[in-house]
């Protein structure tokens, strides 16, 4: 019965951790498809643009 509980502990810490990690990284994905026709919030296309240096 020990070894069953020291088998079955790791186990379940191992799926909770994995677990809540993946639902982190759900809560933090693009909430609709890259379909072409916008830019997500938060990619690159959404910055703002950066001042050139002038040539002089």
């Amino acid at each position: 019965m020990r070894k069953l509980v020291k088998l079955l502990f790791p186990m379940a810490l191992a799926a909770s951790v994995a677990y809540v990690v993946r639902g982190l990284l759900d809560e933090r994905a693009p909430r609709r498809e890259l379909t072409g026709d916008g830019p997500i919030l938060g990619s690159l296309d959404t910055w703002p643009p950066v001042p050139r240096k002038t040539a002089v």
